[in-house]
């Protein structure tokens, strides 16, 4: 027995292909077509207690957004393009399309939401209606974050940061890696050396792991690699260092002392000459 299928009973499935993913849908009901998009860490099956109902009035889509369920998961990209909510909009116009609703109405529930109003921006005429569930959009969270609410959504930031390094830490099991370093190939070397600029493991015991990671989940605390050099067994070993950033208000401060130094150093200077 489908458990899942068992949820949806006189559901259709589809498999639809689109550009660079293959999505899984269900569709059911009679009447005009509303699609309806789920958040995270969920899936379609999120609206199987719904469904029914709302399969009276309307026709029902449910779809896998791409990387989701049953729907296929393409390789990402550098530039996010490959899961970008543009690109996820785009999956369901061309879903809605091969099923036949050039017009529709969507509802999106937290990242099935921002997929939704990227579609209701990106293609207004294609949308009757729109409801977007427990979701700001994304540009309003931005510019009214603040310190105290980035800890509480740290992920966030975390996520933000270039790729490869979310995916890195998150697939490596809490290894560490140092990127964006630059060890020149060895002049003495006929055929085989070695990358110039290539991630590179950092080889630590647990207990320095635990350590690092303990302090770089407080506030403000970043780890930045301060110096490399061999040892005399020619083994690379890095200098690293728990860096905390300053805010605005305390960089303007350091500017201001500094210039002040350097004030007082030139005043001395005059003197002393006359």
């Amino acid at each position: 027995m489908n458990v899942i299928a068992d949820l949806f009973p006189g559901f259709a499935e589809h498999r639809i292909k689109t550009d660079g993913a293959e999505i899984f849908v269900r569709t059911g009901g009679t009447g005009p077509a509303l699609l309806l998009l789920h958040g995270y860490p969920q899936t379609h099956v999120t609206w199987h207690k719904i469904a029914p109902e709302l399969a009276r009035h309307v026709t029902l889509v449910l779809a896998d957004l791409r990387g989701y369920g049953a729907s296929s998961a393409p390789p990402g990209d550098a530039e996010h393009k490959t899961y970008s909510k543009r690109t996820m909009a785009e999956d369901c116009l061309a879903v809605m399309r091969a099923l036949g609703h050039e017009r529709f109405m969507v509802g999106g529930h937290d990242r099935g939401g921002r997929v939704a109003y990227r579609l209701a921006l990106d293609h207004p005429g294609r949308l009757s209606r729109l409801a977007v569930l427990d979701i700001l959009p994304t540009y309003d969270y931005w510019e009214r974050i603040n310190r105290l609410y980035a800890l509480k959504i740290y992920h966030w930031t975390f996520l933000a940061q270039p790729f490869p390094l979310p995916e890195t830490l998150i697939g490596n099991n809490g290894e560490f890696f140092l990127y964006n370093s630059y060890f020149p190939e060895y002049e003495a070397a006929k055929h085989f050396t070695h990358t110039p600029r290539r991630v590179r493991k950092l080889l630590l015991k647990k207990r320095e792991i635990n350590k690092l990671m303990g302090a770089t989940q407080r506030a403000g605390i970043t780890l930045v690699p301060l110096s490399i050099y061999f040892n005399d067994r020619g083994i690379a070993k890095v200098q690293l260092g728990l860096a905390k950033g300053k805010r605005k208000a305390d960089k303007r401060e350091a500017d201001k002392e500094r210039d002040w130094k350097r004030e007082q150093a030139r005043l001395m200077s005059r003197r002393s000459q006359d």
